[in-house]
């Protein structure tokens, strides 16, 4: 796809005025006013008792940024519509929403809904039918952007508060109702270095964004299969995919007319089985060839493919470790095990990934090798073990070859010696990809990068100093030349700075954004102390005396 022809598809997306509105304001002083919004309530709730210090600390917004919205294209669907997704992490309410992620998961599921692939085809798998039934699927078309944010917190508040009172979790009703509100109606994002609001319906890429589509519907849903004037023998639904059997004279377009009048921002579409058979959520759904012995209607289960597939999977050749490209086959391998309903059908499907995986560079020894192996450790009796648990260790480590390979076996052999309490968890970081030089997302603006080791370089004389920040550089930099990172006049109460004392003696003026660089990130403070004492110790920059905030005992 042509950029251009991707950036239109975005616009035609973002041209709905009632779910998004062009923003003209300074992304700096927004991102300060929605972190001191969000900042002033958490901290009410601290001096409440309602949170303690660890959870205000994780929760409090710093150097954040509005999302970044890009559109993944949809191959299989005519004309390659494009779906919008919101890269959230950077936003100032992300944390806010994760933390009450745990806190909402119990009101989103019901009777109806279906947890994963695997348990809807044991449960299609052990239904059988006096007689032959209709397949029909519906699909709920955006359902994340026509979520009626207003109305799902409505419904929230009134399952958790039913009178009105009490708490939930420590929280008053009017807590949470502002907590929520923070959490999701702030939604601002980035597209082709324009500023934009979502002024409703939940984002594909918020964390909140699942849970406020089940709860919604799941709110719904009883009463409009209640309602309908063709009823469903079996129901059941995965986000916004529904799935129905109906009897064998169903007026399927009743049905529809019926779903797609229940509320103005659900609209369904339809699609009803052909050839026997319908695919549902990476599953083919078929009418059993073979009846049981009591002459009950069954059904069989594969895997199912869209026509549109690339067939395209990790090639063998690939420089990523030996185990994950494996990883790839076991779980083609794991999936037709799961999902294929008689042994005619699993075969068919293995025989199916041998040549997939063929047609990826993968050895027909190798696959033979693994599958066997696979399939012998999948269906051998598993051994439970008793014991304490052990404490989880990560430890990521850069992928170079066969070298990083023999390194993680010294390095798990020294653990089992000397940390048997500890489970320690070696992985590789992926180095640069393909993707890397596509660049979809809008870059950061050097003034909004936070969590950041940033390099200061006089002009004059080009003396260095190294420092790093979890705020915006925008915010550090306007203190190293003591001025407000709001207003840019002077300030009357001035922090130390080696900067600011060294332009001014040095070209009698303070310094400004272009004298800055960033030379490495950072996801933690531990991670950006390091890094800034590593950089001091490698370029001995002389204006910060070789001296940093934290002090390495290895060197």
């Amino acid at each position: 796809m042509n950029r251009s022809d991707y950036v239109a598809k975005m616009n035609d997306v973002l041209s709905d005025s009632s779910k998004f509105v062009l923003v003209n304001d300074d992304c700096y002083k927004l991102s300060q006013r929605l972190e001191t919004r969000l900042n002033q309530f958490l901290l009410s709730l601290f001096k409440a008792g309602k949170i303690d210090k660890n959870t205000y600390d994780c929760l409090r917004a710093t150097g954040s940024y509005p999302g970044k919205l890009y559109g993944l294209p949809k191959t299989h669907k005519t004309n390659v519509p494009v779906r919008p997704i919101l890269s959230a992490v950077t936003c100032h309410n992300y944390r806010l929403a994760k933390f009450l992620v745990p806190l909402l998961a119990p009101l989103a599921s019901s009777d109806f809904s279906v947890s994963d692939v695997f348990n809807f085809s044991n449960e299609i798998r052990q239904r059988s039918d006096s007689s032959r039934l209709l397949m029909v699927s519906l699909d709920i078309e955006s359902l994340f952007t026509n979520v009626p944010v207003s109305e799902t917190i409505d419904i929230i508040l009134s399952k958790l508060f039913p009178d009105g009172i009490g708490v939930y979790h420590g929280f008053s009703r009017t807590e949470f109702s502002t907590l929520l509100k923070l959490a999701v109606e702030d939604s601002f994002f980035t597209f082709d270095s324009k500023l934009y609001k979502q002024t409703d319906g939940m984002a594909m890429g918020s964390p909140l964004g699942p849970l406020f589509a089940n709860i919604f519907l799941s709110h719904h849903e009883s009463k409009w299969l209640s309602d309908s004037p063709v009823k469903p023998l079996f129901y059941r639904r995965y986000v916004d995919d529904t799935f129905w059997l109906l009897p064998g004279d169903a007026d399927v377009q009743l049905l529809m007319s019926h779903m797609n009048s229940r509320h103005a921002n659900m609209r369904f579409t339809v699609e009803t089985e052909c050839n026997d058979s319908i695919s549902f959520i990476g599953l083919t759904i078929s009418h059993a060839r073979h009846s049981t012995d009591s002459g009950l209607h069954c059904y069989d289960t594969t895997v199912y493919r869209k026509p549109t597939s690339t067939e395209l999977f990790m090639n063998f050749k690939s420089f990523v470790p030996l185990a994950y490209r494996l990883s790839v086959l076991k779980c083609l391998v794991y999936r037709a095990l799961r999902l294929c309903s008689n042994c005619s059908l699993f075969l068919h499907e293995v025989s199916s990934v041998k040549q997939l995986l063929m047609r990826n560079s993968f050895p027909v020894k190798v696959l033979g090798r693994v599958i066997s192996h696979t399939l012998a450790s999948m269906t051998a009796p598993s051994t439970v073990f008793t014991g304490p648990a052990k404490e989880r260790i990560y430890l990521g480590l850069p992928f170079h070859g066969k070298p990083t390979d023999l390194l993680r076996r010294a390095i798990r052999s020294i653990c089992r010696k000397y940390l048997p309490h500890k489970d320690v968890i070696i992985y590789f970081k992926s180095g640069v990809r393909v993707k890397n030089f596509f660049q979809i997302k809008d870059r950061t603006p050097l003034a909004m990068r936070s969590s950041v080791v940033y390099q200061f370089t006089c002009a004059s004389c080009q003396a260095s100093y190294i420092g790093q920040t979890t705020r915006h550089l925008h915010h550090r930099v306007a203190e190293h030349a003591g001025v407000s990172h709001l207003t840019g006049r002077p300030v009357k109460t001035l922090v130390h700075s080696s900067i600011r004392d060294h332009c001014r003696q040095c070209r009698g003026q303070d310094c400004s954004l272009s004298d800055f660089r960033v030379v490495a990130s950072g996801h933690t403070d531990v991670d950006l102390l390091v890094r800034e004492r590593l950089l001091i110790e490698k370029l001995k920059p002389a204006l910060n005396g070789n001296s940093g905030s934290f002090e390495l005992l290895l060197k």
